[in-house]
Order: C-alpha cells, then structure tokens, then sequence
C-alpha cells in the first residue's frame, strides 16, 4: 500500500510542478511581450521624451536653451534686418551666437532683469496717461 501513496504523492508532485512551469512560461511570454514592446522606436521616443519632460533639470536647461536661443535670434534680426550685405550678416550672427551663449547661462538674471525693464516702462507709460 505505501508504493501506490507514493506514486500518488509522485503523481501529484509532477502535476504541480507541471501547474508551475505552464504559469512561468505565461509569465515569462507577457515579460518577453512587453521588452519586445519596449524596444519599439515608437515607444523609445516616448519614453525618452516622458523623461526629458519629467525630470526639472532637462526641463530647465531646456527652457534656458529655448529662451537664449530665441533673444540670440531677435537680437541678429534687430542688428541685420532685412540687409543683404555680408558684413552686417556676419556681424548679426556674432552676435546672435554671444546673445545666445549669455541668456543661456544666465537666465534667471536676463530673466529678472528683463521683467524689471517691462514693468519700469509699462509704469512709465502709465504715469504718462495719468
């Protein structure tokens, strides 16, 4: 009698050893369903994209980047217009560029000291009406 318990212990391991590897094998195809997901250039550039977009440095140097880039190009634009002589293009890119360089590094001073220069000439025109 002790053989047939234990071929039916045996038995009941195997099936739950059996119960295990179908449920890993599940888990381990969802897993590799999910890496292959993953690694899709789609989903890359939103990851990518959702970690420049969440964490402050990125955010920040980003906006820096976007603000010296912006006064380095208006900065040209009022030094060139609309000439087509070289010298003055030339002159206007150098220009652009040390904008650029400066109002990205500095941004929170050109920032604090622009919107003073707003709010001075904003209450000077004010005062002007009154």
């Amino acid at each position: 009698m002790k053989t047939n318990n234990a071929t039916e212990e045996l038995n009941q391991l195997i099936l739950v050893v059996q119960q295990q590897n179908e449920n890993d094998l599940r888990l381990l195809k969802e897993q590799f369903q999910l890496t292959y997901d993953s690694f899709k250039p789609v989903n890359i550039l939103k990851s990518v994209f959702r970690n420049i977009t969440t964490t402050p440095d990125i955010k920040d140097n980003m906006l820096s980047s976007a603000i010296g880039l912006s006064s380095g190009i208006m900065g040209k634009k009022l030094i060139t217009g609309n000439s087509s002589s070289p010298v003055r293009n030339a002159i206007g890119t150098a220009v652009q560029f040390a904008v650029t360089n400066v109002v990205s590094k500095y941004t929170l001073g050109v920032s604090a000291i622009a919107s003073h220069l707003f709010k001075s000439l904003f209450n000077k025109k004010k005062q002007q009406k009154l």
